[in-house]
């Protein structure tokens, strides 16, 4: 999938870790992350998520902002996640901050 391909370039272009089709300009539920291992997760849904007392706080750059801009925000410590493969499987799986 051409959607797939340019996340996977772009990302990697710019040493990003994480990466969504909005971010490259294409209007698509697809994500791709760099970890645990680089894959592509399309049309993606939190099935569940850890508690609210185990956010953590986290210090982000975006690639749509200026380098310099920095913003502080509290995400998940974990989120299960139903996604689907470039190859249209179903597939889930646990993602853990850092």
């Amino acid at each position: 999938h051409v959607s797939c391909q340019i996340l996977e370039r772009t990302a990697q272009t710019e040493g990003a870790v994480g990466l969504a089709a909005q971010q490259c300009g294409v209007d698509a539920r697809i994500l791709y992350l760099e970890q645990p291992r680089p894959m592509v997760l399309v049309n993606p849904h939190i099935i569940r998520r850890s508690p609210e007392t185990q956010g953590r706080v986290w210090e982000e750059y975006c690639l749509v902002l200026p380098p310099t801009f920095v913003a502080t925000v509290v995400r998940d410590d974990w989120v299960d996640v139903q996604y689907h493969t470039g190859g249209g499987d179903v597939r889930q799986m646990r993602l853990k901050g850092e």
